[in-house]
């Protein structure tokens, strides 16, 4: 049995890096937190943590990494690389290939200073459950690699209307072979298309349990990448309750349907009519609303459309129609 310690710097950088560890599939057997650090422990961590991190490479494509213009320039980035060997000009996904390759050389090279993304609850600006305010410390560099890893691996895109990165977390204890990173790779092998607005949680926790459908709550957060990096929100989302609450609510080839619903509701436009109806059906999911009464909010708008026969179409209206007349009523 062997036993592999990677400094952390912050709670978000050791969920991260425990959220990194979802792609390992052999090697492992546990990881734990203890005092600042992830102690992995298994017959050969090594080996699995260099095929997740190559995997990485592979998912992430020519993703760019949450650097700052200070860290790109810093002593302690170009030390990372070439702790790993690879160039300051090579694509991103290069970083994480090459450190699996190289993975003696980087438990090896000590400690550097945190880059930004590590630091981010440590901002004022920043509105994370785990502010602390400002310390100081260093990290290894392997934690910064898979802390990196860990943030591009679950980064699921950017939302155009907000301006922000969707990053979620798994909170369910890490278990070899529980299918979350097997869920988290056909995400990115299918190059899933974050909609324009993320910003409404019970909109986008809907959406999330249609297109991320993993048996576990995660957090999900807003991260602004730029000249700095700052978390501007910070939430949980049980994911497999709501979908567990879709599959109680519908009947029928449903999915669809409510993906129509979903992009007009989560659009930058937002009509009215799609907010207050995904709203109402947040309620049912969740038992706060029985589905008879979501089922007759949305025909009785449908069959208002078509008493009017307004000659112009409502499709937000007929969208909720075609979902609402789906709704198992018994």
């Amino acid at each position: 049995m062997s036993q592999l310690r990677v400094k952390t710097f912050s709670k978000f950088s050791s969920d991260l890096i425990k959220s990194f560890f979802y792609l390992v599939s052999t090697g492992v057997d546990g990881i734990a937190e203890d005092r600042g650090e992830i102690v992995v422990e298994g017959p050969d961590p090594m080996l699995g943590i260099g095929e997740a991190l190559e995997l990485v490479g592979e998912l992430i494509d020519n993703e760019r990494l949450p650097l700052t213009g200070n860290d790109k320039t810093s002593k302690h980035y170009k030390r990372i690389l070439e702790c790993v060997g690879s160039p300051l000009d090579a694509p991103s996904s290069d970083l994480f290939v090459k450190a699996s390759k190289n993975l003696s050389n980087v438990v090896e090279c000590g400690d550097v200073e945190p880059l930004a993304l590590m630091k981010t609850e440590f901002y004022e600006e920043s509105r994370t459950p785990h502010f602390q305010g400002e310390v100081e410390g260093k990290v290894d560099v392997l934690g910064t690699i898979l802390t990196f890893a860990g943030y591009v691996t679950w980064r699921l895109g950017r939302s155009s209307r907000e301006g922000f990165s969707v990053v979620v977390t798994p909170l369910t204890p890490w278990t070899m072979g529980s299918g979350i990173g097997d869920v988290i790779v056909n995400y990115k092998r299918n190059k899933v298309k974050l909609p324009e607005s993320a910003g409404i949680p019970w909109a986008f926790s809907l959406w999330l349990a249609v297109h991320l459908p993993l048996d576990s709550p995660v957090m999900v957060y807003h991260v602004k990448e730029g000249q700095r990096i700052s978390v501007s929100g910070g939430y949980f989302s049980d994911l497999k309750r709501i979908r567990e609450g879709l599959n109680k609510t519908f009947t029928g080839n449903w999915e669809n349907y409510l993906e129509d619903v979903l992009r007009y509701s989560l659009s930058k436009d937002s009509p009215k009519e799609a907010i207050t109806f995904v709203q109402k059906l947040y309620e049912t999911v969740n038992g706060a609303l029985r589905k008879e009464e979501l089922a007759f909010r949305g025909l009785r708008d449908y069959a208002g459309l078509i008493a009017r026969e307004s000659g112009k179409e409502n499709e937000v209206v007929r969208a909720i129609g075609r979902l609402a007349s789906l709704i198992s009523v018994e």
